[in-house]
Parts: structure tokens; sequence; C-alpha cells
């Protein structure tokens, strides 16, 4: 059963957010998903919260690649352990960022845990340092420039 588990999440992070299939997140999320703590407002729930974050990350850094660093499961949770990275050949899009980044890969790393049932993704937590991610990124100056109402999960 784990193997199924973290066969999905990778399918997830593979089709969805490297290969931007979006119709796959209909068939890998639960039509009541919630993600309790990423960068997008969790009152966006189901395939859609994916789908509208994919677009959003797209937007901003269209060569955006997530590497799959460490993948464990227990019962029905998986954790999963990410980078990130927008190449620094590859100009975000015009008009997007406010600041030069503060490191030239753009590249910020993280982790998830995820609660599964009847074969989708039903529940995540995601953890990662928002402001020092956005700063390399160029979308802030530094954390002390962080938007207040900015969800941080430090």
């Amino acid at each position: 059963m784990e193997e199924q588990q973290m066969a999905l999440v990778r399918r997830a992070i593979t089709q969805i957010w490297n290969g931007q299939e979006l119709d796959v997140a209909d068939e890998v999320f639960a039509a009541d998903y919630v993600n309790h703590n990423g960068l997008i407002i969790d009152r966006v729930r189901g395939p859609d919260a994916i789908k509208v974050s994919v677009a959003l990350y797209r937007l901003a850094f269209p060569h955006l690649h997530i590497t799959v660093q460490e993948l464990h499961a227990d019962d029905d949770q998986v954790w999963l352990r990410w980078t990130a990275a927008s190449p620094s050949t590859a100009p975000p899009h015009e008009g997007v960022l406010c600041e030069p980044p503060v490191r030239s890969e753009r590249s910020f790393a993280g982790s998830i845990r995820l609660r599964l049932a009847g074969g989708q993704i039903v529940e995540s937590w995601t953890d990662w340092d928002q402001a020092d991610g956005l700063a390399r990124l160029g979308l802030i100056r530094s954390a002390e420039h962080a938007p207040a109402t900015m969800p941080f999960t430090k």
C-alpha cells in the first residue's frame, strides 16, 4: 500500500507540477482536498487548489522544476522532502518580480506531509521558509520586508 501511495505523490509532482498536466489533479486530489499551510489561501479546496497553485507559480516561474529528495510512507501518511528551482538563465515572467533574486540559482526547499484516503490525496501540510524562498526568487527583498499577512511556517 505504501508503494502505491508514494507513486501517487510522485505522479502529482511529475505530471501536475513539473509536467503542467493540470487535469491529472482531478484524479490525484480528493474533491475536499485542503492544503493547510501553503502559500495559496486554504479557502480554495479540492483539485482546483492545486490547479490554481500550479498556474500561479508557473506564471511567475515558467521553468520551475520540483525534485523529490526523499519520500516515505506509513499507513495513510506520506512525507516528501523537495527542492524547487527555476534556472537563473530563464527570466521570470516580465513584471512579476519586484527585486533581483537574492541568489542566482533561484531555488528553495521544503517538505510536505500528505494524508491519503481512497487512492487520493485528501490533506497536506507544507513546510518551507517562505520568506527565504520568496527572497531567493526575487519576490521580496528579504524576510524583513515580507508582508505582515504572509503565513510563515518557521
